[in-house]
């Protein structure tokens, strides 16, 4: 998984929280451009181009980057120019102590696994010619790109997810473009892209999309030879592993998605009357009698989130819940209740000092929430 960007836009300190952009009323993305500059080195330059459109008065944003997938940011910068044409103008960088949300300022730190970018702007208004900003996020990722020197053909790849839920879940994308551009060129027989068939010029690939809605996302990546001097980042292993337990997963469960889908066709032909199916497939589950067996102990030493999932087949809310109390029941993780004033009630969680031996996806977990390669 490539880094995601999110800019949340927010309104002016002094107006209540209803004012802000949390609605597509508020805040539409005329423009979401993202270009990823593949260095000969490894690194990659990143430069995200966001045409926003206000409906109000707003002088604040700030942009989360998770540092799960990358071994590190450098050269943050921010820009921002009136209108959508305008000539964006570099923001004055301040320590996080000195920030306080000016205008033309902007500040970052590490928080809780994720970059986190704050940013001040010239206020909008409802007047017609100023109710547009240009943000220009531009930064530098370190052992950002997969590296696979044993595979046949040897490879390198770019994953990246341009937009998330997250964004479309707060306004719409109306207009998205995502461009990959390699040190050089490389035939197309030797080039892997997903998704298929993007514009080709040269060196560039790029991908469009229009009218992203709610719950809607932008995801990208680009497998080319062994260009670049990258060598293999520290959290791929981890990520690879997380990943193939996924798909074995995912197969594990396509019979009860068959049976789910079965059940649903039947329901609508036969009204209420579930239908019954039968799995011929190698290793299908033994049959099981409608009543089961009571018993005082648990038959062995699986851990609650993976009992619940295989009891149902399915890897639900609950089942990552009761994962994290016990990581936190093992000494693992410390949890705690945060005052978040009038708001719903928050949770702390804490990394601790352990020698607890934890499954691959009790470790992913925690990669999840503290970032890959976390310390206590």
């Amino acid at each position: 998984m490539g880094l995601i960007a999110l800019v949340l836009l927010l309104g002016l300190a002094a107006l209540p929280p209803s004012t802000r952009a949390q609605t597509t009323s508020d805040v539409v993305w005329e423009n979401y451009d993202v270009t990823i500059d593949v260095r000969r080195d490894g690194t990659m330059h990143v430069t995200e181009r966001q045409v926003v459109q206000f409906n109000g008065r707003y002088s604040n944003g700030f942009a989360n980057i998770p540092l799960s997938n990358v071994e590190g940011l450098q050269n943050v910068s921010v820009a921002v120019a009136e209108g959508a044409t305008g000539d964006p103008q570099p923001l004055e960088y301040l320590t996080p102590r000195r920030y306080d949300g000016d205008p033309g300022t902007f500040m970052y730190q590490e928080q809780s696994g994720e970059l986190v970018i704050d940013y001040g702007f010239s206020p909008t208004s409802s007047v017609a010619d100023d109710t547009t900003r240009l943000i220009v996020l531009e930064y530098d990722v370190i052992g950002g790109i997969r590296v696979y020197p044993n595979l046949d053909p040897a490879n390198q790849q770019v994953w990246w997810y341009a937009i998330t839920s997250a964004v479309t879940d707060i306004a719409p994308v109306n207009a998205a473009t995502v461009t990959v551009n390699l040190p050089e060129e490389v035939a197309m027989e030797q080039i892997v892209a997903f998704p298929e068939n993007p514009a080709i010029s040269g060196t560039s690939y790029t991908w469009s999309m229009n009218d992203l809605g709610e719950c809607d996302e932008f995801e990208v990546s680009l497998q080319f030879p062994p260009i670049t001097q990258a060598q293999v980042p520290s959290w791929q292993r981890l990520d690879d592993q997380v990943r193939q337990e996924r798909e074995e997963t995912e197969e594990q469960r396509a019979f009860a998605g068959t049976a789910l889908l079965a059940s649903g066709l039947g329901l609508l032909f036969v009204g209420g009357t579930f239908a019954l199916v039968s799995w011929f497939a190698k290793g299908r589950d033994p049959e099981i009698g409608v009543v089961a067996e009571y018993i005082t102990e648990p038959p062995d030493d699986l851990h609650p989130g993976a009992a619940g999932t295989l009891i149902d087949e399915t890897a639900q809310t609950r089942d990552v819940v009761a994962t994290v109390l016990d990581l936190a029941n093992r000494g693992v993780i410390r949890m705690g209740t945060v005052d978040a004033g009038n708001t719903a009630q928050q949770y702390e969680f804490e990394l601790l000092a352990h020698n607890v031996p934890l499954e691959n996806y009790e470790q992913g977990l925690l990669a999840v929430i503290f970032g890959a390669g976390a310390q206590p």
